[in-house]
């Protein structure tokens, strides 16, 4: 029901792409299918991101923007 509402100002604006979305849902959605393609084997698989060397770096080394030089800037 609440769908409702949205198909129809879609429908208002010209925008008929949601409204066939919907119109479909059921035929192309398969709970039951995309459940058993995760069940399937893998055939090919990604290797893990090799380890990085080294310390892992301090959180206020990783920020950009200094605070400070921020509203400094926006006093401007």
């Amino acid at each position: 029901m609440k769908t409702t509402g949205i198909v129809g100002r879609q429908l208002l604006r010209g925008q008929t792409n949601f409204a066939r979305m919907i119109w479909k849902f059921n035929k192309v959605y398969n709970a039951d299918l995309q459940y058993a393609d995760h069940q399937r084997p893998v055939r090919y698989e990604l290797p893990p991101p090799a380890a990085r060397p080294g310390p892992v770096p301090d959180q206020k080394d990783l920020f950009i923007h200094d605070a400070q030089a921020s509203r400094l800037s926006s006093r401007r």
